[in-house]
């Protein structure tokens, strides 16, 4: 099996949502690690502009758990279209290895 190293980003409306989907994520051994952070949000819903307070979840895994992944936040997530942007990523060798370590098969 090919494995390459995934970033996904998700934005949550509050940090208690992120930590607990995040964290039933990483007990699954879906994901390796998450990144929660405050951020600032403006965009185009039901005809106008919206502004919100967000939270941002930066995740890491393998490429091979993806379909898994997004499946498990769009059951859980309380948004109506949640956001779930994707990437292959680089690292350093020793962080790679890590996450490829940390999740499951």
């Amino acid at each position: 099996m090919t494995r390459e190293l995934l970033a996904i980003y998700i934005t949550f409306p509050n940090k208690d949502i992120a930590k607990k989907i995040c964290d039933e994520l990483i007990s699954s051994k879906l994901i390796a690690c998450s990144n929660i952070l405050d951020i600032e949000s403006a965009y185009w819903w039901k005809s106008e502009v919206q502004h919100e307070d967000e939270v941002l979840a930066l995740i890491k895994t393998s490429s091979h758990l993806k379909k898994e992944i997004i499946s498990q936040i769009e059951l859980t997530h309380p948004y109506e279209v949640p956001c779930i942007v994707h990437w292959p990523v680089q690292a350093n060798e020793s962080y790679r290895n890590w996450v490829f370590e940390s999740v499951k098969d």
